[in-house]
């Protein structure tokens, strides 16, 4: 019998902050500093901002792509952020799973 061992999954998320009144960022700003800060503080989320740029990258890491929807929508920014979302893989599970189709395919030939 095998047991199924799920593991956190990690996704790649650009991020770019679209134009927001400044009135309402002084507020919304903040507030956003504060949520990501704590899901950093959970090891949720690894940030980083492009230099000179209203734009980043996220590492997050999340149950599903359910959790991270909500992850993402619950900033208070969220309605002013456009979002580009990758799954990423262990990159060793990646080749070893590239290795074995090699294999199979030089065994067919």
């Amino acid at each position: 019998m095998h047991t199924w061992r799920w593991r956190k999954m990690k996704f790649l998320v650009n991020w770019k902050l679209l134009q927001v009144p400044p009135e309402l960022a002084l507020k919304l700003v903040p507030a956003s500093l504060a949520y990501e800060k704590g899901l950093m503080e959970k090891g949720k989320v690894q940030l980083y901002s492009i230099i000179g740029k209203a734009e980043g990258i996220a590492i997050a890491e999340a149950e599903s792509e359910e959790e991270l929807s909500g992850m993402l929508m619950n900033d208070p920014l969220a309605l002013f952020l456009e979002f580009d979302v990758k799954p990423l893989r262990d990159f060793e599970e990646s080749v070893k799973t590239y290795m074995k189709k090699l294999e199979e395919i030089s065994k067919k030939g």
